[in-house]
C-alpha cells in the first residue's frame, strides 16, 4: 500500500500538493484573528489525513 501511495504522489505536481495543504490549513484557522485551532500534533495529523484523502480521490 505504501509503494502505491508513493507512486500516486509522485505523479502529482508539488505545487498542487502545497496549494491543497495550504487551503486545508487556512480552513483550520479561526475566523477571528487567524489563531490556529488545536495543537501542532493535531495540525500534522490533519495534513497527513489531507494527503491520504487527496490520494484516495485521485486514485478513483
Amino acid at each position: 500500500m505504501k509503494s502505491l501511495s508513493t507512486k500516486i504522489l509522485d505523479q502529482i505536481p508539488l505545487a498542487h500538493i502545497y496549494k491543497y495543504l495550504s487551503d486545508k490549513e487556512n480552513a483550520s484557522k479561526k475566523q477571528n484573528g487567524g489563531e490556529r485551532v488545536g495543537s501542532n500534533a493535531a495540525s500534522r495529523k490533519a495534513k497527513t489525513d489531507a494527503i491520504i484523502a487527496m490520494t484516495r480521490e485521485l486514485a478513483k
